[in-house]
């Protein structure tokens, strides 16, 4: 993904991922050594690609990636 051009809507959607399944394991109570390895590879993402560094929660509901 590093090869990708700034922007690239998959590095947003990674990092919204491991956000989701930190959130999802802190929840349940459930795995959390992995709630935190997501939540520290997350966080080690976004300052890595300061494109993917942004506030889904702002973005409508099924929006599409750019090609």
């Amino acid at each position: 993904m590093d090869g990708r051009a700034a922007g690239d809507g998959s590095r947003a959607q990674l990092v919204s991922t491991l956000e989701a399944a930190a959130s999802t394991a802190r929840e349940q109570h459930a795995l959390p050594h992995l709630a935190v390895l997501c939540q520290r590879l997350a966080e080690a993402l976004r300052r890595r690609w300061p494109d993917a560094d942004i506030d889904l929660t702002t973005l409508e509901p099924y929006t599409p990636r750019l090609p």
